[in-house]
Order: structure tokens, then sequence, then C-alpha cells
């Protein structure tokens, strides 16, 4: 485990983790989203330092369904940080997902975990990453560092 924050620098790396093939995912509801990247490795906070949560998924291939992300941490649903989908059910989209969010967490210890769930539409969406290089997709990320 890591040190508790404040004794890291601004900037500095405290968890990630990554996907590298793609994840169909049907769950239906945000408490039963599907495991996209995570769990990371836990570590502890004192409850006043500020951490920066970022993300970055290639490709989400949707044909007639809404998506969503949720953010957890073990077991706690925190927030939906992103949504997105096809907008009819004769257009297929392939886009992707990135952003941040800024966070203080309680004192103690932590585990950040980014699940996939079909908010609309049924059926399948595919959250996608590669093992990069050349023709393949750049592997996804959930990455935590200190504000």
């Amino acid at each position: 485990m890591l040190p508790v924050a404040p004794a890291l620098l601004s900037g500095q790396l405290i968890a990630e983790t990554s996907f590298n093939a793609p994840v169909n995912v049907t769950a239906t509801t945000e408490a039963s989203a599907q495991t996209l990247l995570g769990p990371t490795a836990s570590f502890a906070l004192n409850g006043s330092t500020e951490i920066i949560i970022s993300w970055f998924i290639p490709e989400i291939d949707t044909t007639a369904q809404q998506w969503g992300l949720t953010l957890f941490d073990g077991a706690s649903d925190l927030m939906r940080p992103a949504t997105g989908g096809s907008p009819t059910a004769t257009i297929q989209m392939m886009n992707g997902s990135s952003g941040f969010v800024a966070l203080t967490p309680s004192a103690g210890s932590h585990t950040y975990t980014l699940g996939g769930w079909v908010v609309a539409g049924g059926g399948t969406v595919v959250f996608r990453a590669g093992t990069g290089g050349a023709g393949n997709l750049a592997p996804g990320f959930l990455r935590i560092t200190r504000s």
C-alpha cells in the first residue's frame, strides 16, 4: 500500500489499471455495472487530500443503445462520470470516452473501479481497447494521481 497521500507530490501516480481486449457489456443497471477497469491497487488517504481520477476507453461500439460509466470506490457507487450512445436504431456509433474527476476521499483505504452498463436500448455495448502499436487500438486505463 502506498503512503498516505500528503507524502506524495502533486501529479504523482498513486494507482493505475488498464485493459486491452473488448468487454461485452449487457448489464442494465448502474448498480450491476460490469467491470471495465479495476479495481486499482489499494491506497490510503488522510481525508483532506484531493486526487484526480482519469480514464481512457479508445472505442465504444453501440447501435440503438445508450451507455453509462459508473465510478466505484470499493462497493460504493460514487457517480456516473460519462454517458453516451447511438441516437437511432439505424446508426452505429463507434467513439471513445476519456475524462477526469477531482475528489477528496475520506480518510482510509480506497480502491477504484470503472464499470459500464446499458442505460437504454437493450442488447450489448462493446467497450474496446487494444495492445497498441500499428493498426491496433491503444490500451484503456484508469489512473489515480494526487492533485
